[in-house]
């Protein structure tokens, strides 16, 4: 769904893979299955020079003239929010989806001539790169915090464990006087951040959702047995958001016994989701109780250590920020490829 390439989640374990298909450089990909369901159209372009492997159901295409357009703009093209929508559109109500083959070459693209595609490809690269570069130093720092917890725990000291409810206390403010609105309305993701929440706000009754605060933490602890994760995350906003009453809030108690940022980043610790997935109920919910969550250690840093992890925080959380700009930006430059 985001026309990328990603590794296969499916078990090949005695599977005759003479049957797959092969994606060379500059050809594409397409899954015609998925369209009616997910509403977009899942193509994928192979930017590297390896070839790649993909399922005998997908569609593999090239370009026949890059004298007439580049693949890369045809990619671009294919990534439109609007191409989405025509997809959709076409697609009848067969289970499969009804957009295929036939459908997609009856498209019609906006052809520039050959050197305007050059620019107008340049231009999004250099928007592209700048995100992936900024992507990969948010990753080498997160790696970094993960580097610094393991280490501490491996030390011979400083180790220093208490339980969260030691450290932290729920809250329960209702948006009882509709002062947020579905606008407002926020979710997270298992990526322990907040996001625009995906539920159909269509006459929701927001009144009885809770408000969640800066530095304020929410978590879901309903499925953390099935996804092995637990969605929690902290409000980095500077403003007052809304989430649905089946979350729970909590804020820290003391700012000087362990800092929000260095809660959040220990939450984000693949240990810490193996401890909360052992410690799940086993059934349809798969679902852990505040109570036990409450009781799980967390590993209380010394303060300079903690300010290290904070201020490395605070520095992914500015490369997010830039790269939400770059990504919106890029979204309103290909929306524009019609009409150059």
């Amino acid at each position: 769904m985001t026309k990328e390439f990603r590794p296969s989640t499916s078990n090949i374990v005695g599977t005759d893979l003479s049957k797959y298909k092969i994606v060379a450089q500059k050809q594409f990909a397409c899954d015609f299955m998925s369209t009616i369901r997910v509403h977009k159209m899942p193509i994928a372009f192979n930017t590297g020079k390896e070839e790649i492997l993909v399922s005998p159901a997908y569609a593999v295409f090239e370009v026949v003239d890059e004298k007439i357009i580049l693949p890369e703009y045809l990619m671009m093209w294919f990534s439109r929010t609007e191409f989405d929508r025509y997809a959709d559109f076409r697609s009848d109500a067969a289970i499969r989806g009804g957009f295929g083959w036939n459908e997609l070459c009856e498209t019609s693209i906006s052809i520039p001539c050959i050197t305007d595609q050059y620019k107008i490809v340049f231009e999004y690269q250099a928007i592209t790169e700048r995100i992936a570069l900024k992507q990969k130093i948010n990753d080498n720092l997160a790696a970094t915090i993960q580097t610094i917890f393991l280490s501490c725990k491996q030390s011979d000291t400083f180790k220093t464990y208490l339980p969260l409810n030691e450290l932290v206390k729920t809250v329960n403010f209702r948006n009882k006087d509709n002062v947020y609105g579905i606008d407002d309305l926020m979710g997270v993701s298992l990526t322990k951040e907040f996001i625009k929440s995906p539920a159909n706000t269509i006459s929701l009754d927001v009144s009885n959702y809770k408000i969640v605060k800066p530095f304020q933490f929410a978590c879901n602890l309903m499925h953390v047995g099935r996804d092995k994760k637990v969605a929690v995350g902290m409000l980095t906003d500077a403003d007052n958001v809304i989430i649905s009453p089946a979350f729970t809030v909590f804020e820290i108690i003391n700012n000087n016994v362990i800092l929000p940022e260095v809660l959040v980043s220990w939450f984000s610790q693949s240990f810490f989701d193996n401890e909360v997935s052992y410690l799940a109920s086993e059934g349809i919910r798969d679902g852990i109780k505040w109570d036990t969550f409450a009781q799980i250690p967390i590993f209380i840093p010394e303060f300079e250590i903690q300010t290290k992890i904070q201020n490395i925080y605070k520095n992914i959380q500015q490369n997010k920020l830039e790269i939400s700009t770059l990504n919106n930006f890029a979204d309103t430059f290909i929306t524009t490829l019609s009409s150059r």
